[in-house]
């Protein structure tokens, strides 16, 4: 928290790059950078960031198609970005820019569907490549630093879950006091359609592991929790259920010791699941996975009780 903020407004996520010295934090609407604990300013977003991520040294930002600001009087087609690095005094498109209808995207409701298709965890790996885990559908792809695709995984698809098929729903933009002095001549009777965001998170976190493997945490469609692996000597993505409810948002980090699981909520308490107990226990192939676009065999695998993870440590 900057002293110069009143309200800095909430935290989304917090990056630390490997050396230690910068923090990357995406609060609200902007991306702010600290280094060695004092903020220096980063070009300002024309698009709505979503997620962020040190690559080597470098900021990168991942954006929605929803413009920061002039929402009004939007042209037909726009290029929009998905993921930005830092270049000097700007932001670059590290992945091609799409074209897409903006305008029409927000009258229909049509971007809920281009966010939940845009909304991703990012993390960079030891090589200095770059991870993007989509949250609303079971979709991981990896980058070179350069931006090109290197390796894309997707299970069932990669189609968004959602909670129920929505409809939109009317409402006014304006207070009957109001009286603006644009929009139609009887502007307190100024409608808009408003329609909920259905979309159910999948992947809920991503994280290295000291094995050079990486180890998703993912919500099944049962509503339990698993933790699927990604096993780059195999090719072969794993899971592991586990016996944890996964309401609302997590994060997972790996230790030395053991990988970290903490729900965004502290009260709702930590883990820790040690790598010798994942090293022993039976993963089993992840059902309906592709690989590069090639189906991964299941492999037989005895069944074996879900992992234990330790007592939620109290707050």
């Amino acid at each position: 928290r900057s002293e110069k903020d009143d309200n800095p407004g909430l935290v989304h996520s917090v990056i630390l790059n490997s050396a230690g010295d910068q923090w990357l934090v995406y609060v609200d609407f902007s991306v702010r950078r600290f280094i060695d604990g004092k903020e220096k300013p980063l070009p300002t977003l024309q698009w709505n960031p979503w997620g962020v991520a040190f690559l080597r040294d470098t900021p990168v930002v991942a954006v929605i198609p929803r413009p920061m600001d002039h929402l009004r009087n939007l042209p037909k087609t726009m290029e929009v970005p998905w993921l930005l690095k830092l270049d000097g005094d700007r932001w670059s498109p590290l992945t091609r820019p799409r074209t897409l209808d903006v305008a029409g995207l927000l009258k229909t409701g049509g971007m809920n569907e281009a966010t939940a298709e845009s909304a991703v965890f990012l993390k960079d790996d030891r090589q200095g490549r770059l991870w993007a885990a989509h949250q609303y559908s079971y979709h991981v792809q990896r980058f070179s630093p350069g931006g090109r695709l290197l390796l894309d995984i997707t299970v069932d698809g990669s189609k968004v879950e959602k909670k129920t098929e929505s409809k939109g729903i009317e409402i006014k933009l304006h207070g009957a006091a109001d009286n603006p002095s644009e929009a139609t001549r009887d502007a307190r009777k100024e409608t808009a359609t408003y329609f909920p965001f259905a979309a159910e998170p999948v992947i809920l976190s991503l994280t290295e592991g000291r094995d050079g493997r990486f180890y998703f945490l993912v919500r099944t469609k049962e509503g339990g929790a698993a933790l699927d692996r990604y096993d780059p000597e195999r090719v072969m993505l794993e899971r592991l259920p586990l016996q944890l409810k996964t309401e609302g948002k997590f994060t997972m980090a790996a230790g030395r010791d053991a990988i970290y699981l903490a729900a965004w909520d502290g009260r709702k308490g930590r883990w820790r699941i040690r790598w010798e107990t994942l090293e022993q226990a039976q993963w089993k192939g992840v059902k309906d996975a592709e690989i590069d676009g090639f189906k991964v065999d299941e492999e037989a695998a005895p069944e074996k009780s879900a992992a234990k993870a330790s007592s939620p440590k109290p707050n």
